[in-house]
């Protein structure tokens, strides 16, 4: 569970943990927040270095908690076995309380992935043959739902490319749920 502080909804690059004594830009982050259920992923992208990226993933997840809490408070949870050149690069896993699923799928170092330092994630290419495999689940359910970017995903026989799932934002929360 990640800590967030107040006022740090947005990048917070303190050198020290932030103790909440700053003054805090409500103004700005209300704006954003009301603009999150209009925004494309590839705007976020465009702009990720304000922060608003950071707002709009918070806020998505927690509205997919609110839709599902069973989920999140006790939830069955299961790590997935990723394969490929770039497998080291990520951590998955996916959550389940009856009919409800969340897959998690988040990347780690990927900066030899950057064709350029400046990009705010991995080009889908960058990934290779790295698959997300899936379980062999009878209760794996057969269309997930991103959470972050609205695409839909079939259950596939094999799992899912990495670098598909991360090819239109740095990572993915796949529902059952619509939030």
């Amino acid at each position: 569970m990640p800590d967030l502080y107040q006022g740090t909804e947005l990048w917070d690059l303190s050198l020290v943990d932030p103790d909440n004594r700053r003054p805090v830009d409500y103004g700005r982050r209300r704006n954003l927040i009301g603009r999150n259920a209009d925004v494309a992923p590839t705007d976020l992208l465009a702009d990720w270095r304000g922060g608003w990226i950071k707002l709009f993933t918070v806020a998505r997840t927690l509205a997919v908690r609110r839709a599902i809490p069973q989920v999140f408070w006790d939830g069955d949870y299961e790590p997935l076995d990723v394969t490929g050149s770039h497998a080291d690069r990520v951590i998955a896993f996916w959550r389940c309380r009856g009919p409800h699923h969340i897959v998690v799928v988040v990347p780690r170092l990927v900066a030899p992935l950057l064709g350029d330092a400046t990009e705010p994630l991995p080009s889908a290419g960058a990934w290779g043959g790295t698959t997300l495999v899936r379980p062999d689940d009878e209760d794996w359910p057969e269309t997930l739902i991103d959470a972050f970017t609205g695409a839909t995903w079939q259950a596939a026989a094999g799992g899912w490319r990495v670098g598909d799932l991360l090819g239109r934002y740095p990572v993915a929360l796949l529902t059952t749920a619509s939030a």
